[in-house]
């Protein structure tokens, strides 16, 4: 559903932010992984701090959830092993 909505020229706006938001996600992540992190702890905090910032997010806590494991299965944040 996800990749229908967003190969769908009508919102490609929307997928600049979303391209946009998980270069900044990705840049944080390898700025502040430690080798002690695995990456549910970071996917956590993560959705923890979204949800805890922004009230909107938080009244939509599946959907944040939702979005940050289509960032992370997508390869668009979090490393990989060519990393």
């Amino acid at each position: 559903f996800i990749d229908k909505f967003f190969s769908n020229p009508e919102n490609s706006d929307i997928l600049e932010k979303y391209e946009n938001v998980t270069e900044d996600f990705g840049n944080k992540i390898i700025a502040h992984k430690k080798p002690h992190h695995n990456f549910d702890t970071i996917w956590n905090y993560l959705a923890d701090m979204l949800i805890n910032r922004d009230p909107l997010l938080k009244r939509q806590k599946k959907i944040t959830r939702l979005m940050l494991f289509y960032m992370y299965w997508n390869c668009d944040i979090g490393m990989n092993e060519n990393d």
